[in-house]
């Protein structure tokens, strides 16, 4: 049996819902934020430049490249890191993908390690802060971007 046909038998409607809605959100950030970089510089080079580097900072602090049971053994550092959009978005992912179960988060959990637990394993917290996340940052790109002079 391959890696896909394992992968549809274990998902289920809640786990797909949650890959879903957790890549779709990360994508309307990225183009928030891209819009509201290019609205604030004049120079493409320049707003590409600065509009990647938040992004690869705010994704590097997202728990997507670092492991979230390395970020979590530091309580400030899992505090930091929730100024990230982009964490609220990957944690939508993480939490209704494991069914809010802490050993299949924290692969450590098991071995009984006390870690800093983001967003209190609550599925509907990271949906709400992400979209209110979403909508702060479109306003901001509206009143940003220069419609007329682009």
């Amino acid at each position: 049996m391959g890696f896909a046909e394992m992968l549809f038998m274990m998902m289920t409607f809640k786990t797909a819902v949650g890959l879903i809605m957790g890549v779709s959100f990360c994508i309307l950030i990225s183009i928030c934020i891209g819009t509201i970089v290019s609205g604030v510089f004049k120079s493409v080079a320049l707003s590409q430049s600065i509009a990647s580097i938040l992004m690869i900072l705010a994704v590097i602090s997202s728990d997507v490249f670092i492991a979230p049971e390395i970020t979590a053994v530091i309580g400030f550092l899992v505090n930091l890191c929730y100024i990230s959009p982009y964490k609220h978005a990957v944690w939508i992912s993480i939490l209704l993908s494991s069914d809010a179960n802490f050993e299949w988060i924290y692969h450590g959990a098991a071995a009984g390690r006390v870690l800093g637990v983001s967003f209190g394993l609550q599925q509907w917290i990271p949906i709400v802060s992400s979209t209110i996340y979403l909508i702060i940052l479109t306003f901001l790109s509206i009143f940003s971007f220069k419609w007329n002079g682009k």
